[in-house]
């Protein structure tokens, strides 16, 4: 991993969750699904990866 982590932000199309996704990606940019080191969906994590990597992710919810 570099030493800043490239993030890859995901969202639906809901008009808040586009808002929030602009305001993210403004302050910590964005790199494709395939060259970040973290994938950040709140709100949907499990099913977003799901659908980007092919991998089974449990769905919880993170309190952090």
């Amino acid at each position: 991993m570099s030493t800043t982590p490239h993030i890859a932000f995901l969202a639906s199309t809901s008009a808040n969750a586009q808002q929030a996704l602009e305001a993210m990606v403004a302050r910590h940019g964005q790199h494709p699904v395939e060259e970040a080191d973290v994938i950040c969906a709140p709100a949907a994590m499990a099913s977003c990866c799901r659908r980007c990597t092919g991998m089974a992710v449990p769905a919880s919810r993170s309190t952090a």
